[in-house]
């Protein structure tokens, strides 16, 4: 794995860093993020970030890279207003986390079995199910606290999948679903238990690329 280490305080380097994804993202890649508290709100105060944070190894957040410079988002929209879900250029995505925390820990992964028509069809899905109907589907800090609360307590224990079409999703479960109705191979987890970090500690996944900035 490639680490590549930038500062977070000069938007020439946000450039470098969205220019060194331009070069090694393919389409239906997964991008993880995490934050580097690197101001008062996010070290001090922001108190759901700095539980999340240490619970999740760093690693809080799970997106799909569509191509063309955007990326498939799902959020609160704390930092601003929209739907839940979006798409962002790879510059909106990142200098939004880093106005937001300060600092950023970036991770470019992909499932190991990976075929060009399974890419295709995750982007398709990606497409077709969360885009069109942005405006309908949400992202709850209840459904977060839930998927925690498994992650937590009953991380080893085997839940039944569920493939319907929802309204509410976390980013975890929605990176997870697309992927399985591609039919790649994920494991036998249910997706709606899935968080960011069990991406990259998953024998089916292997992490191509780390970016730390801060």
């Amino acid at each position: 794995m490639r680490v590549i280490r930038l500062k977070s305080n000069d938007s020439y380097f946000i450039e470098r860093a969205v220019n060194h994804l331009r070069k090694i993202l393919k389409p239906g890649d997964i991008v993880l993020t995490g934050p580097i508290p690197n101001n008062i709100l996010s070290k001090y105060l922001h108190i759901t970030l700095i539980v999340s944070n240490k619970i999740l190894r760093g690693i809080t957040h799970s997106c799909i890279y569509l191509g063309d410079d955007k990326i498939l988002d799902i959020d609160y929209k704390i930092m601003r207003p929209g739907n839940a879900v979006e798409a962002l250029t790879l510059k909106e995505f990142i200098s939004g986390k880093i106005d937001y925390f300060g600092g950023l820990s970036l991770y470019v992964v992909k499932p190991k079995q990976y075929s060009r028509l399974q890419r295709r069809m995750v982007i398709q899905e990606s497409r077709e199910k969360f885009i069109s109907t942005k405006r309908k589907l949400t992202h709850t800090l209840r459904g977060s606290l839930v998927v925690g609360f498994r992650y937590i307590f009953f991380r080893k224990s085997l839940y039944k999948e569920d493939l319907t079409f929802q309204d509410d999703w976390t980013c975890g479960h929605m990176v997870a679903y697309i992927l399985k109705r591609a039919n790649v191979d994920i494991g036998k987890r249910a997706t709606y238990t899935f968080v960011p970090p069990m991406f990259t500690h998953n024998k089916h996944f292997i992490v191509d690329s780390k970016i730390i900035m801060k």
